[in-house]
């Protein structure tokens, strides 16, 4: 029903639990019978909300599952003025770019995400199939990293695209998901 995780804490177990309903609260037991309850906001750290862009259809599908079950709130678009769209309206604390995109490319959406004041902030993360020679080009238009879809062998699975963005979210100094 609602979010569940334990912690351990010495010798006792801690259970956090958010109400599903309108996660407002959060309890938490140890091995005594106390409990105590405050505001989500000064015990959890929200969860990452991230806007995967990338028209095609398989990877978007596995690598939003993947994302998902590591902890991410996840948003799709398949094309560079849907990706403009969702982040003018969700506001993603950070956004996988793919650069070959139908209707407006990656590196246009790049430029118009940190042209626009209320998108300036949103780390973007290119992830494309570009060769990587393009890296430092795409940094000075403003990403915050480069992961080449080759390097992550992603037809084995998805661990290395998990990991180096942990590594990432971490360096950027978000909270990372706690399926990570």
């Amino acid at each position: 029903m609602g979010w569940r995780r334990s912690k351990w804490r010495g010798n006792a177990v801690i259970k956090l639990f958010v109400r599903a309903a309108d996660k407002t609260s959060v309890a938490l037991k140890g091995h005594c019978a106390e409990e105590w309850r405050w505001p989500v906001a000064d015990t959890l750290a929200s969860t990452i909300k991230l806007l995967l862009v990338d028209d095609s259809k398989f990877l978007r599908l596995a690598t939003e599952r993947a994302l998902q079950r590591a902890g991410y709130e996840v948003f799709t678009a398949t094309d560079g003025e849907r990706a403009l769209e969702i982040a003018g309206e969700k506001q993603p604390d950070l956004i996988l770019l793919d650069m070959l995109l139908p209707k407006i490319t990656g590196l246009d959406v790049l430029k118009a995400l940190k042209k626009n004041p209320a998108t300036a902030g949103i780390a973007v993360v290119v992830f494309t199939g570009l060769s990587q020679k393009n890296a430092v080009r795409l940094q000075q238009d403003g990403a915050c990293a480069y992961l080449e879809k080759s390097d992550l062998a992603l037809e084995k699975g998805c661990e290395g695209l998990l990991s180096a963005l942990d590594k990432i979210v971490r360096e950027l100094n978000l909270e990372t998901p706690a399926g990570l």
